[in-house]
């Protein structure tokens, strides 16, 4: 008997007039009536089995009864467990990839990193971007916990280590667990120095299909761009095109909470560095706005150059 029926039954036994049992609910009454007469016959002959009948029904009753009180099966999935680790086994993480973190004085408090995919809090629609991945690279499970916290992060990783995932995934976290003003434009911007990287972020933000992104970016005509950009709440873009947006007045940056500087080294090699500033100054300022930083230069040439 297959699981279907097995629900079935319980519910149908409740049900007046109804016999699950039985090969007909209408059955003809003659044919009722020889089937009384011939149970009185046997429990006339052997009251024993008359008996144990009736005690097989009634049990058979209680079961159904059993069955159908019982708590329903749960219909939705339960909840995420928590994979952590233990402060000793954060360290000998960091030792193992050879990961060197830097903490400010005013917060000295060391996140542990997220070794496991399972750990982060984060919308499960967000999940979908781990689906080709064992495990989070060295940077995304040392910089998801300050970044999910709110701090400001500057990463530091070779190219092709998951830095996109590394600052989207807290970006896009963000904007799902609040609500900004209407009307303030993008709460989320990343800076990027070409277009390639622009429409590489691009992609993998707009693959988890949670918020609305745009790209912008020179050398193509900005009237498409004006009209993706009205209603996204991460615009993913080069300096130039932003600030080109922003004069024309088609781009308004007064509601950015979150702002991304990825590759950063190359877009000061690229001379953008005054043009990052007056971006900066468009948008929410201090404690009211997020910044991560991301690079893969060594922190040595990082130092060199300041």
């Amino acid at each position: 008997m297959d699981i279907e029926s097995l629900a079935v039954q319980p519910a149908l036994e409740n049900l007046p007039g109804i016999d699950v049992g039985a090969e007909s609910c209408t059955e003809p009454k003659e044919k009722k009536k020889k089937k009384e007469k011939k149970r009185r016959k046997a429990a006339d002959s052997d009251p024993t089995a008359a008996t144990e009948s009736h005690k097989v029904k009634k049990d058979k009753r209680k079961h159904d009864q059993a069955f159908s009180d019982a708590a329903p099966l749960p219909t939705t999935s339960p909840k995420r467990s928590r994979v952590t680790i233990s402060p000793a086994e954060a360290a000998a993480y960091l030792k193992a990839h050879n990961i060197t973190v830097h903490l400010p004085p005013s917060d000295p408090s060391l996140l542990l990193p997220e070794v496991s995919f399972d750990a982060l809090p984060i919308p499960d629609c967000l999940r979908g971007a781990f689906s080709a991945f064992k495990e989070p690279t060295p940077i995304q499970a040392c910089a998801w916990p300050p970044a999910l916290s709110g701090r400001d992060v500057v990463g530091i990783a070779e190219t092709g280590s998951g830095k996109t995932l590394a600052f989207g995934i807290p970006a896009l976290a963000l904007l799902l667990s609040s609500s900004g003003a209407a009307g303030n434009g993008p709460r989320a911007l990343v800076l990027a120095p070409t277009r390639e990287l622009a429409l590489q972020t691009y992609d993998a933000l707009s693959a988890l299909d949670a918020v609305q992104c745009a790209a912008v970016f020179g050398g193509v005509d900005k009237a498409q761009q004006v009209r993706a950009i009205k209603e996204a709440q991460v615009v993913i873009g080069t300096p130039g095109r932003i600030l080109d947006l922003i004069g024309d007045g088609a781009l308004a940056l007064g509601g950015v909470e979150y702002l991304v500087l990825d590759e950063a080294d190359r877009m000061l090699d690229k001379g953008f560095e005054n043009d990052i500033r007056r971006i900066i100054g468009y948008a929410k300022q201090g404690a009211a706005r997020q910044t991560l930083m991301c690079t893969y230069i060594s922190a040595f040439s990082l130092s060199a150059r300041h």
